[in-house]
C-alpha cells in the first residue's frame, strides 16, 4: 500500500515538474519581445478587413513582429481575445512582446498620413497627389470638387474649389 503511494506521489509530482515547465517556457515565449524586428523607424502594418487570426499572424511574422505563428495564436487565445481582433493601420515604435501585440490589436488601428499639398498646384495635382499619398479615387475627389452642393455648403461661390485648399501639411487619419 505505501508503495503504491509513493508511486502516485512520483507520477503526480512528475506531471506538475512537467506542467510548470511548459508553463514557463509558454510565458517566457509569450512575454519576451523578438528580436528579429528592426525598429530604426516606426513600422506601419496595415491588417486587411476580413483577415482572420490565422491570416494575422502570418502578417506580423512576415514583417518582423512575431517570430513564429504559434506564439501569435498562442497568445491571442490564451488571454481571449482571438475573436477580438480588429483591422486596421497600425504603427509599432518598438518590439512588442506577442501578449502586448495582440492586445494592441483589439482596440483598432489607424494612424495619420501627411500629406502637403504645395503652392500653385492645381485641382488636378492635388486630386493626383491625394490618389498616390492617401490610396483615394483620383476621379471620385475631382467629382467632389466640382459638385455644386459640396461647394455651396461651404460658401464657395467659384465652379470648383480650386484655391481653397492652401498650401500646407495636412496630417490626416
Amino acid at each position: 500500500m505505501a508503495k503504491k503511494k509513493r508511486s502516485i506521489s512520483w507520477i503526480v509530482g512528475i506531471l506538475a515538474l512537467t506542467l510548470f515547465t511548459v508553463g514557463a517556457y509558454l510565458a517566457v515565449e509569450l512575454l519576451s519581445v523578438p528580436t528579429c524586428a528592426d525598429f530604426s523607424k516606426p513600422l506601419e502594418v496595415t491588417v486587411p478587413r476580413g483577415a482572420n487570426l490565422s491570416d494575422m499572424a502570418d502578417i506580423f511574422v512576415e514583417v518582423g513582429l512575431a517570430e513564429s505563428r504559434w506564439q501569435f495564436i498562442m497568445a491571442a487565445r490564451i488571454i481571449g481575445v482571438d475573436r477580438k481582433l480588429r483591422a486596421g493601420r497600425y504603427t509599432f515604435p518598438r518590439p512588442l512582446s506577442p501578449v502586448d501585440l495582440v492586445k494592441s490589436l483589439t482596440f483598432g488601428g489607424s494612424f495619420d498620413v501627411a500629406i502637403t499639398f504645395p503652392e500653385g498646384f492645381t485641382v488636378f495635382e492635388i486630386a493626383d497627389l491625394a490618389a498616390d499619398s492617401l490610396g483615394v479615387s483620383r476621379d471620385d475627389l475631382l467629382a467632389l470638387c466640382f459638385q455644386r452642393v459640396l461647394l455651396d455648403s461651404l460658401g464657395i461661390d467659384g465652379p470648383s474649389c480650386e484655391g481653397y485648399l492652401f498650401p500646407e501639411t495636412y496630417s490626416l487619419p
